[in-house]
């Protein structure tokens, strides 16, 4: 077996049993949130070494190395929130920690782009446009206007409820903007894995927020599966660049 398919069968189980406990927890809040927090701390912290890893044994030109880095940076401050979360109530520092990880991780974003330097075909650009409108818009619809209008929440809770979905849209738009161009390609499955982890990251905010100013998040929800995933997209995007391709 590939080294790369052991990766990718070690991390399909962890999901899997991530699964399998959620279901089993169903219910049993208690039982599943100290789980859930562990998890989320393992995976993360393993998406961050796994960058670290191939920065430390891969040679790039100039320019790749510092997106990879900024992408190492961006998970770092992840790693850092997904640390943090739970000892402090909703909001907390580890919201700040996740904040600043949009930084490093939009600069990557538009860095790589430019790299790439191809230009949209037009029905490319009608596909990226349709995409980035369908999510704004539910975005905007769904979130945006019913938080901003909400009288009785707390102003940094309005904030934060707000700046996670717009930072999502920023990192999304030059995501399918890289996948549109680049996704096809052998070369390019390791940013589509990236997009995907963005991707994933995004739906997990947005349905959180919407559960939150509902009245309807529990700390053990099934939504908590979807950030996992997220990172699991991270690392098997670096592992992919280091055995896949040289396979």
């Amino acid at each position: 077996m590939r080294k790369f398919d052991r990766i990718l069968l070690i991390i399909g189980i962890f999901m899997i049993v991530n699964m399998g406990v959620y279901a089993w927890g169903f219910g049993r809040e208690e039982a599943i949130v100290n789980f859930g927090d562990i998890t989320s701390i393992i995976i993360s912290g393993f998406a961050f070494t796994s960058f670290g890893y191939l920065l430390y044994f891969l040679a790039f030109p100039k320019t790749q190395r510092l997106i990879w880095e900024l992408l190492c940076t961006g998970l770092l401050f992840y790693f850092l929130g997904e640390l943090i979360w739970g000892i402090t109530p909703y909001p907390s520092l580890a919201d700040i920690f996740w904040l600043i990880g949009y930084l490093p991780f939009f600069i990557a974003l538009l860095l790589y782009r430019k790299e790439i330097g191809a230009k949209l075909e037009r029905y490319e650009f009608l596909i990226l446009s349709v995409t980035t409108l369908f999510f704004a818009g539910i975005s905007f619809y769904f979130l945006i206007i019913p938080i901003a209008s909400n009288e009785t929440m707390p102003f940094l809770e309005k904030f934060l409820n707000i700046a996670y979905p717009v930072g999502d849209l920023f990192l999304l738009i030059p995501s399918a903007m890289i996948v549109i161009l680049f996704g096809k390609g052998v070369w390019g499955k390791p940013w589509l894995f990236i997009c995907l982890g963005f991707l994933s990251f995004s739906i997990a905010d947005s349905v959180y927020s919407y559960l939150n100013i509902n009245g309807l998040y529990k700390s053990g929800n099934f939504i908590d599966l979807v950030w996992v995933l997220g990172y699991a997209f991270m690392a098997l995007a670096v592992y992919y660049r280091l055995y896949a391709i040289d396979e």
